[in-house]
């Protein structure tokens, strides 16, 4: 039977069991009763289709649905009945300031999440050797148009950056999609190293190659909302041929798996049958689910909401980030300083300006001109940003411990206080 998810929250989870996952949005149902379960030490996949609910059920998981989403079910960490798992949650775009290096970023996020007191640089130097970006510590991070480090390592750094307060939960999603097969494989197995020292990493994957999927445990494959099948991923071929659907030899594990519990809307013959299919593996996975006990009591526990918060910190940490990432974009200073010649050769060419009365009101008016333009420019500089940092701030923003890494306050006037200067003084 369903129930309502407990309002509680588990802070070191190892085990997580769910039942029942219900996911609805208007009318329309996203998930249909999905269980399953992830353990320590295993990676965990979440496959399926496009539109199967992959995503749906790691943010149903991980607390970090849309609020529209009205969600029912059995949520459990340790046996302990939760609303949400408490873990870091890793994007699937990976959105850093491009002018900044890896050690900077790094050391920005563990700065605001572990407090004055920690030992920062110690721990950023672990954190890079982990995640294998060690050679690419002082590289800047980059991103489409400017160049700095690989896709693969920019996934990597957004681990990165969610291991800086040593999470035991792991949530990613698709943190392989747009990489190649090396790069992917590298991603992977710096998962691998994450659960060999004993956390839980649950990651949506999509399209993998044969080695990125061998490389993972366990499996939830979906469709329509619904689980298709759960278990170990060396039992999947079994289990599929058991059913009626045996591998072909030339097809690959993951690529037979999803091609199978896809829907085909060919023609109204193709989607019945496909149908069908789904209906089958359906019933099997949930014959083959197990109840679970009934739920452990919550533990009291002092929750702990991270480093006491310190606004004028965050503010000096926030201007040293934006001075650092503006100052370096030397061509967008330039396009800039450009902006600024035009300008002064139009008014120059507009206004012929001399000693007599006559030009005193010509001076008000080139004067009012300067200011306005500069102004407007420079307000320009600061509102262009921001749709272009949103990303980067709601994740950095999103509540961990409790509360988010820093306030909006500070952020605002950080930004505003870095890009300002320039384009005032370029005027």
């Amino acid at each position: 039977m369903l129930v309502k998810l407990i309002l509680c929250a588990a802070a070191a989870a190892a085990t997580i069991d769910w039942r029942g996952i219900t996911a609805k949005i208007k009318d329309r149902d996203i998930l249909r009763g999905v269980g399953g379960e992830a353990k320590a030490g295993r990676l965990h996949a979440i496959m399926g289709p496009s539109g199967s609910g992959k995503t749906s059920l790691l943010s149903a998981l991980s607390g970090t649905c849309d609020r529209r989403l009205k969600l029912s079910g059995d949520l459990r960490a340790d046996g302990v009945a939760v609303d949400k798992v408490e873990g870091a949650y890793v994007r699937q775009q990976d959105v850093f300031y491009p002018y900044l290096t890896v050690r900077e970023t790094l050391t920005f996020a563990a700065t605001l999440r572990l407090g004055a007191d920690a030992d920062v640089p110690k721990v950023v130097d672990e954190i890079l050797m982990k995640t294998g970006l060690a050679k690419a510590a002082d590289t800047i991070v980059g991103d489409d148009k400017i160049r700095g480090v690989s896709g693969g390592e920019r996934k990597r750094l957004a681990i990165a950056c969610e291991l800086v307060d040593d999470p035991d939960v792991l949530f990613l999603d698709e943190p392989t999609s747009g990489l190649d097969s090396f790069a992917a494989q590298r991603v992977v197995a710096s998962l691998r190293t994450l659960c060999d020292a004993g956390k839980t990493v649950v990651c949506v994957i999509h399209q993998p190659s044969g080695g990125v999927f061998a490389a993972f445990d366990d499996l939830t494959l979906l469709s329509e909302g619904e689980c298709m099948y759960h278990g170990p991923i060396c039992d999947l071929d079994a289990r599929l041929r058991k059913e009626g659907f045996p591998r072909p030899r030339t097809a690959a594990p993951a690529e037979h798996a999803v091609e199978t519990v896809s829907v085909n809307y060919g023609s109204p013959e193709t989607e019945a049958s496909s149908r069908e299919v789904l209906a089958k593996l359906s019933d099997a996975c949930k014959k083959a689910e197990r109840p679970l006990p009934a739920a452990s009591p919550a533990k009291a526990k002092t929750q702990t909401r991270g480093p006491r918060r310190r606004p004028l910190a965050e503010l000096r940490l926030l201007y040293q980030r934006a001075r650092r990432d503006v100052s370096r974009a030397k061509a967008a200073t330039a396009i800039k300083a450009a902006q600024q010649v035009m300008t002064a050769l139009i008014y120059g060419g507009i206004y012929d300006l001399d000693d007599s009365q006559r030009s005193i009101q010509d001076r008000f008016g080139l004067l009012s001109l300067c200011v306005i333009g500069a102004t407007n420019l420079a307000i320009a500089s600061t509102i262009r940003a921001f749709p272009k940092e949103k990303t980067i701030v709601q994740r950095e923003r999103s509540p961990r411990s409790g509360r988010p890494m820093y306030g909006a306050l500070p952020y605002l006037f950080s930004k505003v206080a870095a890009e300002l200067p320039l384009s005032v003084g370029l005027s």
